[in-house]
């Protein structure tokens, strides 16, 4: 992308900006600089001038091989809202899994009850027949 295409909405990317070799260096160098730019990253470009080719993002001056296309709001809403969709979908299944799972562990402690229960009739049967035999 070598120029602003009139439209669109671009926003600043520092690490495109730090793709050029020079700007490596000032921003190593230069902690304002540093921090200008980190500033900057993701804010969308202001004032394009096309005779120059170039915009503002914030205090910094950038060119458009520096910059990222901004999508439009419309489609980041619906992508929201279908990951909104996707999430409650997600959220009611593992209610749903859930509930099973409660429902399941009921059945099972009622099951257990009732074979303990059988266990010690049956160990009552036992002891009275021993008793019975050793008289």
């Amino acid at each position: 992308m070598n120029t602003f295409i009139s439209g669109k909405k671009y926003i600043f990317s520092r690490d495109k900006w730090l793709m050029v070799t020079g700007n490596v260096l000032l921003y190593k160098g230069n902690p304002h600089l540093r921090q200008i730019v980190d500033k900057a990253d993701g804010e969308e470009i202001t004032d394009i001038c096309k005779t120059i080719n170039c915009g503002y993002a914030g205090r910094l001056v950038v060119h458009p091989q520096e910059c990222d296309i901004a999508e439009s709001k419309r489609r980041t809403t619906f992508r929201e809202a279908v990951n909104r969709l996707l999430l409650r979908d997600k959220q009611a299944q593992l209610h749903e899994a859930i509930n099973m799972l409660v429902s399941d562990k009921k059945r099972l402690e009622q099951r257990l009850r009732a074979i303990n229960k059988e266990l010690a009739q049956r160990e009552q049967e036992l002891f009275e027949t021993e008793k019975e035999l050793m008289k």
